[in-house]
């Protein structure tokens, strides 16, 4: 059999398996993309009620400042805010504590009573809407998911990518055992651990002859189907020098047994 051949044969089925060892890392590429997807579509969904309320919030504070929004709805939503109602609706007690201590004190009857109320609510009132802007304060800082979100984004770009590098990788590797194999045609894989069906065949040259069938573990190395020659372990024995160590395979070095 022409070695040149088998090494066609190789080189056939060496970019056979490589194309499937391709196919295998963009598949897995696939599979941890889409679950990167899955985490991406759920902080999406857990990032759209914060980022809305921090919109709004926002929103509401530029109105006050006159930079974007409509400042009387602004302060619509500030004094409607459970913050500011919240605190008003200590206006009473505190208005009857100042009462109580007039009433003490004998200055019922005087204009310091009404200036106190007055100063009272005055105060009150401050504090509702300082509360209240607090509070929107409070969510227009609420932490983003935005980078985050951002980089998911860019991981899943970047997991696709290495499974397109590792395909390329996976097919030039096999392409280059292929080639390699070609241009070494004298060299050729002969390692028993390879061979099912083994049967003698004569001799060629003074060596044992034999034809087989690749095996399973051989196909992963582009041979396939039936071939012949000879058996490495036994030209390990009298031809050490023609025998050299591929992918862990012994080879053997034909032109150097003075066959073809």
């Amino acid at each position: 059999m022409s070695f040149v051949n088998k090494g066609i044969g190789g080189l056939v089925g060496s970019i056979t398996g490589s194309t499937k060892a391709a196919n295998a890392a963009r598949e897995g590429a696939g599979i941890a993309a889409a679950g990167q997807r899955d985490a991406l579509e759920y902080l999406k969904q857990t990032e759209a009620l914060p980022q809305e309320l921090r919109e709004g919030a926002l929103t509401t504070l530029g109105g006050l400042y006159g930079l974007g929004g409509n400042p009387q709805e602004a302060l619509a939503k500030i004094t409607g805010s459970p913050a500011y109602t919240n605190t008003l609706a200590t206006r009473a007690a505190g208005e009857e504590a100042i009462l109580r201590n007039a009433a003490a004190t004998g200055g019922l009857r005087s204009g310091n009573a009404n200036e106190a109320l007055a100063g009272f609510n005055i105060d009150l009132q401050n504090q509702a809407f300082n509360n209240g802007l607090v509070g929107l304060q409070g969510l227009a800082q609420l932490p983003s998911n935005a980078n985050t979100i951002a980089s998911s984004m860019a991981g899943i770009g970047q997991t696709l990518g290495q499974g397109e590098v590792a395909a390329g990788q996976a097919i030039q590797a096999g392409r280059g055992l292929a080639l390699s194999s070609v241009i070494n045609g004298a060299k050729s894989f002969s390692d028993i651990r390879l061979k099912d069906n083994v049967k003698p065949a004569g001799t060629r040259n003074g060596h044992h002859w034999y034809t087989w069938q690749w095996s399973k573990e051989a196909n992963e190395l582009g041979l396939f189907g039936e071939d012949e020659g000879v058996m490495a372990h036994e030209i390990a024995g009298t031809m050490p020098e023609a025998i050299k160590v591929q992918n862990g395979y012994l080879t053997v070095d034909y032109a150097a047994l003075g066959v073809q």
